[in-house]
């Protein structure tokens, strides 16, 4: 039998003493207490002091009382621990950014430097997610469309064709007369791209001065100097304001990583400091265009895309065509929106199947 006390059989020595046992079980007891002394102890103080069982019982109730409660007080820190881990990391989530490759890289200064969004933004939420416009959309039509083959760009000018040249063909078509009717269509220009995180920009740089930096604010939380503090202080954190200048392509690349990552507020303040330096920018019209979709801005979305389908030559028109169709229908301009899912089916494009199906849900 074991030696462990918390094992000792009462009601056995009971019995034992009193003498209700058989003579095998008698004997049977008596041979474990003499494996166990621990066990013969209780037997020879029970037959000393009958009540003292009782007494002997309540102690060792406190015993694993206590043994069970020093194990619930270890456990309960445990967890206290680790749900303040967490509600630290959701308050003070700049502590885990990641920097690799494929991610916006943060320097220290990130984990007290922030841009701050103006309020109109600040307050909007991303709408369902059922009908939030994705990277991966983008991306696969990117991948399907020559048009953002970066290395088309260099295919055409290797034969000196000037880049903002427009170049006119003509197509011939027959009439129900069967007469000849000559038509000019225009081919559109390469443009040069570059691809942050999947995603197809613009690269002014190749043929546009972009030399001009942007002007980028942040705010940081620092301490007060030590002529400032005094000891009843219970604040000592001002803000303090840094303005940097970043190079246009920099910039960008910070507001990609924004919007590839669902950060659509961030991604479009961004966007609207492009637009508001560089007018007409692509880049700035279309991603900003999809921020302001994606975050229920829909008459300002539908600015954007208005603005490239109106602007000629442009690499993203089929594109805003699309986007800018599916925000008249949020907007309840039904009209407005058939006539141009018409006009992407009569193009044959990447968007035209979706555009059949979708003019016959309207």
């Amino acid at each position: 039998m074991s030696s462990n006390h918390n094992q000792i059989p009462f009601d056995k020595i009971e019995k034992y003493v009193s003498g209700a046992m058989t003579s095998v079980e008698k004997n049977t007891f008596e041979k474990e207490a003499l494996e166990n002394p621990f066990l013969q102890d209780a037997i020879d103080g029970y037959s000393e002091n009958q009540g003292g069982i009782e007494h002997f019982k309540s102690r060792l109730q406190k015993k694993r009382f206590n043994k069970n409660f020093k194990l619930i007080g270890v456990i309960a820190l445990i967890s206290l621990f680790y749900l303040g881990v967490v509600i630290y990391n959701n308050i003070y989530p700049a502590h885990n950014i990641a920097a690799n490759n494929d991610t916006l890289i943060e320097t220290d200064s990130a984990l007290t430097e922030v841009e701050i969004i103006p309020m109109e933004l600040e307050t909007l939420h991303v709408i369902q997610n059922k009908d939030v416009i994705k990277q991966n959309d983008l991306v696969k039509k990117f991948k399907a469309d020559p048009i953002f083959n970066p290395n088309n760009y260099e295919l055409e000018n290797s034969v000196e064709q000037p880049v903002n040249e427009k170049i006119e063909i003509k197509k011939i078509t027959e009439s129900e007369e069967d007469e000849q009717i000559l038509i000019p269509v225009k081919i559109k220009k390469l443009y040069p791209f570059v691809y942050f995180y999947d995603l197809a920009v613009v690269d002014y740089r190749r043929y546009e001065n972009r030399e001009q930096s942007i002007q980028k604010t942040t705010y940081s939380f620092s301490g007060l100097s030590a002529d400032k503090e005094s000891e009843n202080s219970t604040n000592h954190t001002q803000m303090t304001e840094k303005v940097v200048k970043v190079t246009y392509m920099e910039y960008l690349e910070e507001s990609m990583w924004y919007f590839s990552n669902a950060k659509y507020k961030n991604a479009l303040k961004r966007f609207d400091v492009i637009a508001g330096q560089y007018k007409n920018d692509l880049n700035a019209l279309f991603y900003g265009g999809l921020s302001n979709y994606n975050l229920g801005r829909f008459d300002f979305a539908l600015l954007n895309f208005t603005t490239i389908t109106n602007l000629s030559d442009n690499p993203f028109y089929e594109d805003a065509l699309w986007y800018k169709a599916k925000t008249e229908i949020k907007l309840g301009k039904i009209n407005e929106a058939k006539y141009d899912l018409q006009d992407i089916i009569v193009q044959g494009g990447f968007y035209a199947e979706r555009a059949i199906i979708l003019m016959n849900e309207l």
